[in-house]
């Protein structure tokens, strides 16, 4: 768009697709104003935080992924048609505190892998295979906990990932273990089409 012609967008309502608390209050205990890094407990949160993730199955179904502060998140199956979204179905995630989560999807309309830091594990990086049905034991859509893999064993930061075609992902991140080091690794996946 470059301002030189009359140009239209459409938004559509907003559709509801659960509830948490996703940022952490200046008030809690732990929190000083000049910490970049603050601890709570066993926990450690940054000032900044991907918690939510979005990505395209096709041009009718996305999948939106949350993880809450000492809560357990979620994916979310969204149908669009036009401007409307649908909520469908959703699947609660392993994991009961999640942060950098990033949903991928894999192999075209039915598979995803969620790639996130386990704050409640330590930090740990993981990756929770996350698949897509129809018309499931009679239910119109379905959504099912595919394979779960820790693929590091020392705390991550600024953990993202990108796929890289149908059954690949990137994943990169700061390593925590005394090297504060950048690293990549890809995550490979196999699997029946359904």
């Amino acid at each position: 768009v470059d301002g030189s012609g009359p140009y239209t967008v459409t938004l559509g309502d907003a559709v509801s697709l659960g509830s948490a608390k996703l940022t952490l209050e200046d008030a809690e205990p732990g929190f000083q104003d000049n910490e970049t890094n603050v601890t709570n407990g066993t926990w450690k949160y940054t000032p900044v935080h991907r918690r939510v993730s979005v990505c395209a199955l096709s041009a009718g179904r996305a999948l939106v992924g949350y993880g809450p502060i000492k809560a357990q998140g979620e994916v979310v199956l969204v149908g669009v048609s036009g401007v409307v979204a649908e909520r469908l179905v959703s699947l609660p995630f392993r994991s009961t505190n999640m942060d950098d989560l990033h949903v991928v999807a894999l192999g075209g309309t039915k598979k995803a892998l969620a790639v996130y830091r386990d704050e409640a594990d330590d930090g740990l990086a993981k990756a929770q295979e996350v698949d897509v049905y129809d018309d499931f034991n009679g239910a119109s859509h379905s959504l099912g906990p595919g394979s779960l893999v820790t693929f590091t064993h020392f705390r991550v930061e600024s953990l993202v990932a990108i796929g890289l075609n149908g059954t690949a992902v990137l994943a990169a991140y700061r390593a925590m273990d005394g090297t504060e080091q950048g690293r990549a690794v890809i995550l490979g996946t196999s699997f029946n089409e359904q």
